[in-house]
C-alpha cells in the first residue's frame, strides 16, 4: 500500500523471476478485481502458496500420531525441574510424575512465565478482527472468494477473506503490555474500512 512496500514486492517480483519462481504481478485494476479493493498499489500472486488455518493444521497434527505416541490434553504441568540423578526432567501433573530426556515448552513467549528466558524473550501483542457476515451483494465487493493478503513490512497489515463472507484484518501491535481492546476494535474498523469504503456499514 505504501511506497516502501510496492519497492519490496518489486524487488521480490525481480528475485521471483531471477530464480523462476512461478508467480504473476498484480496492479491497478488487475489487483482489484482480485481483491475487491483499490487501497494497494501492488503484489506478488504466489501460484505455490496456501492459506492455513494453524488451529486446524495443529488438531489434524494431533489426530494423526504415530501409535507410538500418546497425547494427553487438559494435563497441566504443575512443576518442572532437573532430576538430581541424571539430568533428566521431571514434569509433575495432577495425577502422574513423568521423566524426560528432552522437554519441548511450546509456550511461545509465555515460556518467561515459566521461569525461563525472561531476559531473551520480548512479548509482542497483534491483533485480529473479523467483520460481520455480510449479505451475498456486500460479500461480491470482496473480489475473488478466495485470498490473504501478507504485509510487505512484516509489521503490516493482513487482511484474510473467511467464509467467503467476512473479512479479517489482522494489524497493530504492542511489546509486553496488551492494548486497549476499545482502542483495538476501533483501530482494525478504521483499516478495514479504509480498504473497502464501500463496506463502512459493516
Amino acid at each position: 500500500a505504501t511506497e516502501l512496500g510496492a519497492e519490496k514486492i518489486k524487488t521480490m517480483h525481480e528475485g521471483a523471476t531471477t530464480h523462476g519462481f512461478a508467480h504473476v504481478f498484480l496492479q491497478g485494476a488487475a489487483l482489484a478485481d482480485v481483491i475487491g479493493s483499490s487501497y494497494y498499489r501492488c503484489a506478488l500472486k504466489i501460484e505455490e502458496g496456501y492459506l492455513m488455518q494453524p488451529a486446524k493444521l495443529v488438531r489434524g497434527l494431533a489426530e494423526t500420531l504415530p501409535q507410538a505416541v500418546t497425547l494427553y490434553e487438559n494435563s497441566p504441568v504443575r512443576d518442572l525441574s532437573q532430576s538430581t540423578r541424571g539430568g533428566a526432567w521431571v514434569l509433575h501433573t495432577d495425577k502422574a510424575v513423568i521423566e524426560a530426556d528432552h522437554v519441548v515448552l511450546a509456550t511461545n513467549a509465555a515460556v518467561k512465565q515459566f521461569g525461563y528466558w525472561r531476559d531473551r524473550v520480548v512479548t509482542i501483542y497483534t491483533y485480529a478482527g473479523i467483520s460481520e457476515a455480510m449479505d451475498q451483494n456486500d460479500a461480491a465487493a470482496l473480489g475473488s472468494p478466495d485470498w490473504g493478503l501478507l504485509p510487505a513490512h512484516r509489521l503490516g497489515t493482513t487482511v484474510r477473506r473467511v467464509d467467503h463472507n467476512r473479512l479479517m484484518v489482522r494489524s497493530l501491535y504492542a511489546y509486553e503490555k496488551p492494548l486497549d481492546p476499545a482502542s483495538v476494535r476501533q483501530a482494525l474498523t478504521s483499516c478495514f474500512h479504509r480498504r473497502y469504503p464501500m463496506l463502512e456499514k459493516i
